[in-house]
């Protein structure tokens, strides 16, 4: 989440965002006649339960059934595990100084003093 915002106002943010987004692409339909369905979710596990959006624009109405053989709900769950994976694997990844060659360095040590 964005620093200083509230999660009132992460949600209206992601509202609005959707909504713009819709909009674009109801216009961009409109103008070349494509169909397209779509969905939206937040990515920060505890706080982002809320923020999900589907869209499916009219004559794609059947696409996530009939292709993903899912309902909207469970295209969003699934995509927000997605997310979520993605995310954490990015972290692994990053905490590990991943190199280019893809093999990750190991940077944890360990320092174990034996007493008797």
């Amino acid at each position: 989440m964005e620093s200083g915002k509230t999660i009132a106002q992460w949600q209206q943010l992601f509202n609005k965002s959707a909504k713009r987004f819709t909009q674009s692409l109801v216009a961009l339909s409109k103008a070349h006649g494509i169909k397209m369905a779509f969905v939206m979710a937040g990515s920060i596990v505890n706080q982002d339960a809320s923020l999900r959006y589907a869209y499916t624009m009219p004559g794609a109405e059947d696409f996530l059934m009939e292709h993903c053989h899912a309902d909207t709900d469970a295209i969003i769950g699934h995509f927000k595990a997605h997310i979520y994976n993605w995310l954490s694997l990015a972290c692994v990844s990053e905490a590990f100084h991943a190199n280019k060659k893809g093999k990750a360095k190991n940077i944890m040590t360990w320092d174990v003093t034996l007493s008797t």
